[in-house]
């Protein structure tokens, strides 16, 4: 579950938006994806992400590779906060491109950001990248396969792709409930929120094939980690769920919720007594050839 996602030497952050054609944005605007960075409670779902999220990813890049100086793109950048990691990451030469469909204002002379739909006819913007970074965007999008592909396109020779992203935990989510009808409830909202989300055209299964995929298309030194954990009522990732079901709420009574239903889930939310298997983030890493 996430939200989605020029003058390179400019001294200041800029802003830059490429109009998408008209007939394929409203092909793109067609696809009902549940969530928006502009909804009531897209913050909450985007400090939760951070906070559960931004520390592994940071460690993954830094085992990888020392990015003093990299030119680096973050694709679907959402609200900004790894972005803002990633021009620390880089040092005073570095610098980071981030992409959204619905950009932030991040105010940091490192960083430019960039509206554009990688869905679209739009080349990949800024050149050539040292590390291109994509978290929980790629499963959400049609053609993400031709899209990774153009990603890869646009890496340095030696250069890193890292993509991760949610395998689902659907079946038997619940490791703790304050009793039979909560976990029973819980475990329905867990499997209403996937069918969402596949009607979307979210592909549960991205997250286990991107490695091969990744293989398919010659980088090298692939390599996979698995990173997952127990949430519990009242943290952070209980919230981010809560914050997930409040963009969804029509979808989820469309999938045979009730809005009384809803409503004990909230509160099941913030009881400690709740603990579920968070989704399995896989993080896979890929190295164009050097030649």
């Amino acid at each position: 579950m996430s939200t989605e996602p020029a003058g390179m030497s400019a001294p200041h952050r800029s802003t830059s938006s490429q109009p998408h054609p008209p007939a394929r944005q409203a092909a793109y605007l067609s696809v009902p994806y549940p969530l928006d960075n502009a909804a009531a409670g897209a913050d909450d779902h985007h400090y939760g992400l951070a906070h559960l999220l931004d520390p592994f990813s940071r460690s993954r890049l830094a085992a990888l590779r020392d990015w003093t100086g990299a030119r680096v793109l973050e694709v679907g950048c959402g609200k900004g906060s790894f972005a803002l990691h990633l021009a620390e990451l880089v040092g005073p030469a570095g610098q980071v491109i981030a992409t959204d469909l619905k950009p932030p204002s991040l105010d940091h002379h490192r960083i430019t950001v960039i509206a554009h739909d990688l869905t679209g006819d739009q080349p990949v913007p800024g050149g050539r990248y040292d590390l291109i970074h994509s978290r929980l965007v790629l499963p959400h999008l049609p053609g993400r396969e031709q899209i990774l592909q153009r990603l890869i396109a646009v890496l340095e020779p030696g250069g890193v792709l890292v993509e991760e992203a949610w395998q689902p935990v659907r079946s038997n989510p619940v490791i703790a409930a304050p009793d039979p009808d909560a976990r029973h409830l819980y475990e329905r909202f867990a499997m209403a929120s996937g069918r969402v989300f596949d009607q979307a055209g979210t592909d549960p299964s991205w997250a286990r094939r991107v490695h091969t995929v990744m293989t398919g298309h010659a980088l090298t030194d692939v390599s996979t980690i698995i990173h997952g954990s127990y949430w519990h009522g009242g943290d952070p990732g209980a919230r981010m769920i809560a914050a997930i079901l409040g963009q969804m709420t029509d979808a989820l009574l469309a999938q045979g919720m009730s809005h009384t239903d809803l409503a004990t889930v909230l509160q099941l939310l913030q009881d400690p007594r709740l603990v579920v298997h968070s989704h399995l983030l896989h993080s896979t890493a890929g190295h164009r050839p050097l030649r």
